[in-house]
């Protein structure tokens, strides 16, 4: 930890010895500079005004447009969706697929842009920060490291710091912000577990979404986290969001770039989730429940926490009436363990809606994958219940979403393909269709920080209590 110390100059004689001129030119200075400060501050406080009403102005502006846009969007798109997904079924013109693939291309086109408009960063910062954070964010300084090559000490990252994999994620402490850098104290691994049971409250691993900066995966924990104290304001659950590197909003090019940093966001949450799972699935915390939501994006790095977890199946004991525990072949030097977290919340999931699917013989690309393929079955081990909210085709972003996934439908758009039986115990899907819009008026996709959502893990924590 880095302290600052301020030295102070006294003087040794008799303050009566004083020069009596002096009195008043100290005073006339320190009246001066306080006078400077004053100064300072309003301008920095002018400057936020301007950066709110802008904000505002802004939105009020767009909300018009942006609720038409929504309306003509989700009726064009879910429409190219289904009549894709017919064509599946029986044959058409080749002229009219191609049409209809062309369409569902440039409609996702548009969606991305509107996404990547988002005013977010002209709003102020969303205070208080949260107790704890884990990033896979490089640090921007050189933190102190332990004998064992832990980050410990001051942390420093902005929204444009580079991504970091190979030391796994930092664990962070005591979170301030100045000016857009971020500093916190790195602790860890077993510190960080510890500082975490000491709380005794319910943990609640939030994982965002694709293209969201730190500001405003901060915003979405302080909204998550109001929402569990007003609903449990004794013992309020504990949201611990997890910050894992993706691409800023391309401003500069907020189209086509929003396409490109589309596809390094999934690399990226790919590698994030194999980093998050060490850590995720040793954590044990003794009567303290353990929960997870992913949104987004953030659904494909609790995937790959899921297949991180293990390396292949044993199908003839599975076969024959074995677990998924007993079938489930861990890397080498570690475990697996069973029910790990209490619920597990899919949210608007970007991945393919095949993931549940029972087991094939065949080799399945990634947007066809079953649940032993896909992770889930592995999470299924590690979970008691998992809930997949959706939102039946109204969710904007997920529709632009299957156009730029090899036309494969989307978990988020209207639930799992299939569920396989094995693990059907432990599925529930929730159709947010009514309300999605609300917690997200131009896209409904943004919608896991929504009351009704939080409202809906609570209700399921506290029935698992």
């Amino acid at each position: 930890m880095i302290f600052s110390f301020l030295i102070a100059s006294v003087s040794t004689e008799p303050k009566a010895k004083m020069d009596a001129a002096a009195v008043p030119v100290a005073k006339a200075e320190a009246d001066k500079i306080k006078a400077a400060k004053a100064d300072a501050e309003a301008k920095a406080g002018g400057a936020v005004e301007v950066s709110v009403m802008i904000s505002t102005v802004a939105n009020l502006v767009s909300k018009p447009f942006i609720a038409l846009g929504r309306r003509w969007c989700v009726r064009v798109l879910s429409a190219a969706q289904r009549k894709d997904e017919e064509a599946r079924l029986k044959p058409s013109s080749p002229v009219k697929l191609k049409v209809l693939a062309i369409l569902r291309e440039l409609l996702g086109l548009f969606v991305l842009l509107l996404e990547a408009l988002n005013l977010e960063a002209l709003q102020p910062l969303t205070k208080p920060l949260p107790k704890f954070l884990m990033t896979t964010v490089a640090a921007d300084n050189y933190p102190e490291r332990d004998e064992d090559g832990n980050c410990v000490g001051t942390y420093e990252f902005t929204s444009k710091s580079e991504q970091a994999w190979e030391d796994g994620p930092v664990f962070l402490v005591d979170l301030k912000e100045e000016g857009g850098k971020y500093t916190g104290q790195a602790v860890t691994e077993s510190v960080f577990a510890a500082m975490l049971a000491s709380t005794g409250q319910n943990v609640l691993f939030f994982i965002h979404g694709y293209m969201v900066q730190t500001k405003a995966m901060l915003k979405y924990t302080h909204e998550m986290q109001r929402e569990f104290d007003v609903l449990e304001p004794q013992r309020p659950v504990l949201v611990v969001p997890i910050d894992w590197a993706c691409n800023d909003k391309p401003l500069w090019n907020p189209l086509f770039g929003s396409v490109k940093t589309y596809y390094e966001d999934q690399q990226s949450s790919k590698e994030a989730g194999r980093v998050l799972g060490k850590f995720l699935r040793g954590l044990k915390l003794d009567g303290q429940k353990l929960n997870v939501v992913a949104h987004s994006m953030g659904n494909r790095v609790l995937r790959y926490v899921g297949k991180s977890a293990v390396v292949d199946w044993d199908r003839d004991a599975l076969q024959s009436g074995s677990s998924l525990l007993d079938a489930a072949v861990p890397p080498e030097g570690s475990n697996i363990h069973e029910h790990l977290f209490d619920n597990i919340f899919f949210v608007a999931a970007d991945i393919p809606a095949t993931v549940f699917d029972a087991p094939t013989d065949g080799e399945e690309e990634e947007q066809s994958e079953h649940a032993l393929k896909s992770g889930i079955a592995a999470l299924a081990v590690m979970t008691e219940r998992m809930h997949v909210l959706h939102a039946n085709f109204n969710d904007i972003a997920l529709n632009a979403s299957f156009a730029l996934n090899e036309s494969s439908r989307r978990l988020g758009s209207r639930g799992p393909n299939n569920v396989w039986e094995t693990i059907e115990e432990k599925v529930t899907t929730l159709d947010c269709s009514e309300w999605n819009h609300k917690g997200d008026i131009a896209l409904g996709h943004n919608y896991s920080t929504y009351k009704k959502a939080v409202a809906y893990y609570h209700e399921q924590m506290v029935r698992a209590n």
